[in-house]
């Protein structure tokens, strides 16, 4: 489930007995902004990290206790990510990162080549070809035991990619 945030701070609490939330939890201190997040085990430890797309897609790996690290960069651009998810694309036990960029209605995958170290970007849409794609979303679809990419487009019906 993706948590898409338009305030200047990003935080967490955890919810106690009772249905109560405990103290809040900031991370500003790694981040001031972030336009998506995605919680997910990025480095493959077995705790969830956190990524984030802002100006750039980084991602925070947990270190226990309500500790995150500093921001390990995925990607930089000048352009804003959206949509902005968690995915194992290439079927290797690790999640890749599958991500829309705003301004260039580009779908962007970047492969994780093991414990959180990510490999350069592959363009899945490039604009242009298919204007306005929105919304990725990776499902089986055909039944052929790997994701799809599934894609919404402005003023037109979705498409997948295999």
């Amino acid at each position: 489930m993706k948590f898409p945030i338009a305030i200047p701070l990003l935080a967490f609490a955890p919810v106690v007995a009772g249905q109560t939330f405990a103290p809040e939890h900031s991370l500003t201190d790694v981040l001031e902004a972030a336009a998506d997040v995605f919680p997910a085990d990025l480095d493959g430890d077995g705790d969830i990290d956190v990524l984030l797309g802002s100006g750039s897609i980084t991602w925070v790996e947990n270190l226990g206790g309500g500790i995150f690290s500093p921001a390990h960069p995925i990607s930089s651009s000048p352009f804003t990510p959206a949509d902005v998810q968690a995915v194992d694309l290439d079927g290797d036990g690790d999640l890749d990162v599958l991500s829309r960029w705003q301004q260039k209605a580009r779908i962007r995958i970047y492969e994780n080549l093991g414990q959180g170290n990510f490999g350069p970007v592959q363009l899945l849409v490039e604009k242009g070809i298919h204007v306005g794609a929105t919304n990725p979303v990776a499902a089986d679809l055909d039944g052929d035991g790997d994701l799809d990419v599934l894609l919404a487009f402005s003023g037109a019906t979705g498409f997948r990619v295999e």
